[in-house]
């Protein structure tokens, strides 16, 4: 198939992609929600200037200096907007790089079911109401466009500050970027220290930002000011405000998240538990894919699943399981592409029909395990 082909086939499987991915997220002309549906948009009014200097506040920060507060005064517009402008950019990106990476020449139905995955981009379209969006915009601008030290040290500290959970992505970032294609050797200093000093600095970075970054505002003076600057959005979700996510501890994130999961899965019927497992048999099918067409070692290749599944370590945080599946599942496609571009990794037909088939599990979209398929789960509520 000629590149040119290759140009068509590509964005013509995205812009269908993105409708549908869009159609998600301005789900609630569908349903009672309405606007509520896209969640939280606190992350875009809290900036450095209310309180001084917070975690997860610096894209709120670029938002009020660039004056787009002043411009859209409706909160819910700010919301949407600013949403379909990562999700353009990140459809450009990710459409630039499967291009690049020569991945079409390796069948029609391995780029459909990478395109149309449940777990990569469609996934976007129930996961508004956080910044994952711009963390894996940030993600993969690092892997496959920075190569600078400093400029990647510049593009993690950024990524921290967006959210302090982009640490979870560090590691995987350096094994794919410094280790999966060469070996380390101490003759070269320069190739032997720098994932080194990558790892040193962004774990020292993320627990700066945790220690200094926890506010001590009390409740009532923190979501007062925030009430003001969301307007008809305040009071609308019950983190509405961004008051938990910003003071809360650890330990507190544990406990809360236990609680859930243990009260989702207790109310899980027998078809309920099949359905919540789906998203997890992708997922292995995913690895097991990559595990046999990486050309890479047998330990880089352990390793580098691993590195893909560390985003579940999450779920014992912040519940959001389906959030951290489709974020395991987003870090084996970029793998996949990754390591194809480098002529690494080979997919066979019988792999593209497989994704292509388990297109049709998904997307997963609720932070529980109640409703792992929320737009097929609509549909049959609604049907049957």
């Amino acid at each position: 198939m000629g590149s040119y082909k290759n140009y068509i086939l590509i964005y013509s499987l995205f812009i269908v992609s993105f409708v549908f991915t869009t159609i998600f997220i301005f789900r609630g002309i569908f349903t009672p929600l309405g606007e509520q549906s896209f969640g939280r948009i606190w992350h875009y009014f809290l900036d450095w200037s209310d309180f001084g200097f917070s975690k997860r506040a610096l894209f709120g920060t670029f938002i009020e200096v660039t004056q787009l507060t002043t411009f859209i005064k409706d909160p819910y517009f700010l919301a949407y907007f600013v949403y379909l402008i990562l999700l353009i950019s990140v459809f450009i990106l990710l459409a630039k790089v499967i291009l690049q990476s020569g991945i079409a020449d390796q069948g029609t139905l391995v780029l459909f079911g990478i395109i149309f995955s449940p777990g990569l981009m469609m996934h976007f379209g129930y996961t508004t109401g956080n910044l994952d969006i711009l963390l894996f915009l940030l993600l993969m601008i690092l892997l496959f466009y920075i190569s600078n030290t400093f400029l990647i040290l510049l593009c993690v500290l950024i990524s921290l500050l967006v959210h302090e959970m982009f640490i979870i992505f560090v590691p995987f970032f350096v094994f794919f970027r410094y280790l999966s294609l060469q070996q380390l050797s101490t003759k070269n200093l320069a190739a032997f220290f720098k994932p080194i000093i990558v790892l040193i600095f962004s774990v020292i970075a993320c627990f700066a930002i945790m220690i200094f970054g926890s506010l001590e505002v009390p409740q009532i003076e923190f979501e007062s000011l925030m009430q003001h600057q969301l307007g008809r959005a305040s009071n609308q979700h019950s983190l509405w405000s961004g008051f938990y996510e910003v003071s809360s501890s650890v330990d507190s994130n544990i406990y809360i998240a236990h609680e859930l999961l243990r009260r989702d899965f207790n109310d899980l019927s027998f078809l309920g538990m099949f359905l919540a497992l789906i998203p997890f048999f992708y997922l292995v099918c995913l690895m097991v894919i990559f595990y046999v067409r990486a050309d890479l070692s047998f330990y880089k290749r352990i390793l580098a699943i691993l590195l893909m599944l560390l985003p579940l370590i999450l779920t014992l945080l912040a519940n959001d399981l389906y959030r951290w599946v489709g974020f395991s599942i987003k870090l084996c496609f970029i793998a996949i592409i990754f390591l194809a571009s480098k002529n690494k990794i080979s997919l066979k037909k019988s792999d593209g029909f497989l994704l292509s088939i388990l297109v049709l599990s998904g997307p997963y979209g609720d932070s529980s395990p109640l409703r792992p398929m929320p737009a097929i789960q609509f549909i049959f509520d609604n049907l049957f």
